[in-house]
Formats: C-alpha cells, sequence, structure tokens
C-alpha cells in the first residue's frame, strides 16, 4: 500500500478506535490478534466469559474491515480482518490489551 493509503487508513481506525466504546475498542484490538477467527477462538482470546462475546462478534461485522465468510456446509461463521487494518490496528494496540509485540512489527 502507498504511504497515503497506509495514513488515511491509520487516520480512520484511530477516530474509530477514540469514538467507540472501551469493550468495543477491546473487540477491534483483540481482532486483529489471529488472521481469522470464529466465536469460539474470539472468545478464547478475549478470554472473559461475560455473556458478550457473542454480542460483539456480531457487532465487529458492522466494519467495513472485517470480513464474513460463511460455511454453507456446517453453517458456521469464520471472520476475519483486512490485512492491512490488522497489521496497523496492532501497531495502535495497547500493550495491555494484545500484550507485549516487541517493536511493534507484528505478523
Amino acid at each position: 500500500m502507498t504511504q497515503s493509503t497506509t495514513e488515511t487508513i491509520t487516520f480512520y481506525l484511530e477516530k474509530i478506535l477514540q469514538s467507540v466504546h472501551p469493550l468495543m475498542a477491546e473487540a477491534i484490538y483483540l481482532a486483529a490478534v489471529p488472521h481469522w477467527y470464529d466465536q469460539d477462538l474470539f472468545t478464547a482470546v478475549r478470554n472473559t466469559a461475560d455473556g458478550r462475546n457473542e454480542g460483539l462478534v456480531e457487532r465487529l461485522t458492522r466494519y467495513s474491515f472485517i470480513m464474513r465468510w460463511d460455511d454453507e456446509e456446517t453453517g458456521s461463521l469464520t471472520y476475519a480482518m483486512r490485512p492491512e487494518e490488522r497489521r496497523l490496528t496492532q501497531r495502535l494496540a495497547p500493550e495491555a490489551v494484545i500484550g507485549d509485540t516487541g517493536d511493534r512489527e507484528v505478523l
């Protein structure tokens, strides 16, 4: 991606993360940890059984940078953050949310 595209994506990600409820910001950061996730993996990554995980996963799909796949055979849903947004979100994420990533050059 060009630098201007990266800067634009970063600008909007920062705006989103600053304007949403802290729980939703955490969900966005956590959705950027794995390359893909389903309900069970998101719940495991979040590591909180407060009954909100299903709603958070559903609300994440409202963002254009979250892709969703329906497996017609099994009926399961799989999600992923677009690669560029994932990389930038990981760089923006507080260490307390996604852990120490060293120099912030993440996968």
